[in-house]
């Protein structure tokens, strides 16, 4: 506590030790003057000044310091976010949608196009049936690289490929076969059939 008088009225005053040099108010004559007690001069005063400025000075150092360590960790935390697992993230959703939309295609095309394996069964069921004894066809299996099924651009299924089965005579003749198909509303039709022997 600080015991001091009034400089006007000659009233005592007691104030606390934290506003020494500060503004108080005498309750008497209600004149403001500063909390110093009788015998400090003024390089005392000045020395407690000094001290409570570089006091507060250092408290509101700390908190920018502070503020500044919070901002910098939210800003790189944020950066990491957008610039690392943002993408990421994305990429793996575009992937995802990507993958969905292509198998929606395949599944779209393989309904109104058919497929490969589909025209080699289609293919081979119609070379069966112009063969003279369809009980000794052969087809080779697996399927060798000088046999082809590929979708033309008109939409239809161009098989090539070769079977061995008997003749007339029971010889074993291997003749090739090229067919045109056209899958239509979940049937294989043929557009045409060309078998000439080896």
């Amino acid at each position: 506590m600080i015991h001091h008088e009034c400089t006007n009225c000659g009233e005592p005053l007691v104030s606390e030790r934290s506003s020494f040099g500060l503004l108080v108010r005498c309750p008497a004559c209600k004149t403001h003057l500063r909390a110093v007690p009788p015998g400090v001069d003024g390089d005392d005063y000045a020395a407690v000044l000094a001290e409570r400025r570089w006091s507060r000075t250092r408290s509101q150092y700390r908190w920018s310091v502070a503020l500044l360590v919070v901002l910098g960790l939210g800003a790189t935390v944020f950066l990491i976010w957008r610039f690392a697992y943002l993408p990421a993230h994305e990429m793996n959703m575009a992937r995802r949608v990507w993958a969905a939309e292509a198998e929606a295609k395949a599944r779209q095309h393989l309904a109104v196009h058919g497929d490969a394996d589909g025209a080699w069964s289609a293919a081979k069921g119609y070379v069966t049936q112009r063969l003279i004894s369809p009980g000794s066809v052969r087809f080779p299996w697996p399927e060798s690289l000088d046999q082809v099924a590929v979708e033309t651009s008109t939409g239809r299924w161009r098989v090539v490929g070769w079977v061995d089965s008997q003749n007339r005579f029971g010889a074993v003749i291997r003749s090739n076969f090229t067919c045109q198909l056209q899958y239509d509303t979940g049937k294989w039709r043929l557009i045409s059939l060309e078998m000439a022997e080896r």
